[in-house]
């Protein structure tokens, strides 16, 4: 009689426990419902585009989160038949045209990197595009609100080669600036084939003239035979433009 007594009262005691430990993990779960469903909303993304001059028709840009591949796909083979390399300056989008360059920009660090599309992905929903490793580093991995333009093939190819003293190219500085540069403004031209190389050329030169007051700079000069394949070729020239050049050149402002 003493047990079963003693056992109510421990039931008594452990019962109400048990109701506020059910109402506690139902206000927890509301809540986290409720932050989760905040943050989807907040990181949904959405589409605009940039204006730019040269352009005669709008940049398209998304706004919202990214993500980045590396190691388990190096070497592997993408949708536009290359192989990955984390260490290169590459990108997936699920429908843009393959061989269209994005300049992705972290919201959150401010700072932006060049790539060139050559995979489809990424497949994590809401996500708006997938850098490579490095391409990632280069903007801090702050990937949660990435802020990405993208320059189609179309639009690249654009200009065309005319002659030495008319030809202009579509190109970006190397802090990203889109422009439209004349070749008569280049100096000591660097010819590549592969985009990831160019930008490490790029970036190597900037650092080397960052002193000198020129202005280190990236064009893209499409391959016309190339239109068939699956993945557009370029030839991408480094160069430099002095500060008396640049004049010459047209900036692509907002």
């Amino acid at each position: 009689m003493q047990q079963t007594k003693m056992h109510r009262q421990t039931l008594s005691k452990v019962k109400p426990l048990f109701i506020l430990a059910m109402i506690s993990a139902s206000i927890c779960s509301f809540l986290i419902g409720t932050m989760n469903a905040a943050s989807k909303k907040a990181f949904i993304p959405r589409i605009d585009s940039v204006n730019y001059i040269g352009f005669n028709v709008k940049v398209p840009r998304q706004i919202g989160p990214g993500s980045w591949y590396g190691k388990q796909f190096h070497n592997r083979k993408t949708a536009s038949g290359q192989l990955f390399d984390m260490y290169g300056f590459t990108a997936a989008h699920r429908t843009l045209p393959l061989g269209s360059i994005a300049k992705v920009t972290s919201e959150k660090t401010g700072k932006s990197v060049l790539v060139c599309i050559n995979d489809r992905g990424p497949y994590v929903h809401h996500r708006i595009i997938d850098l490579s490793f490095h391409a990632a580093g280069q903007i801090g991995n702050r990937l949660d609100k990435l802020a990405v333009e993208y320059f189609t093939p179309s639009q690249i190819s654009m200009l065309g080669p005319l002659t030495f003293n008319t030809a202009k190219y579509f190109g970006f500085t190397s802090n990203h600036q889109p422009m439209i540069i004349p070749l008569y403004a280049c100096t000591n031209l660097e010819v590549f084939k592969d985009f990831s190389d160019a930008i490490k050329r790029q970036q190597e030169r900037q650092t080397l003239e960052s002193n000198s007051g020129a202005e280190s700079v990236i064009m893209i000069v499409p391959d016309i035979a190339s239109k068939k394949s699956r993945m557009p070729k370029y030839t991408f020239l480094v160069s430099s433009i002095t500060s008396e050049l640049a004049f010459g050149v047209l900036p692509a402002n907002e």
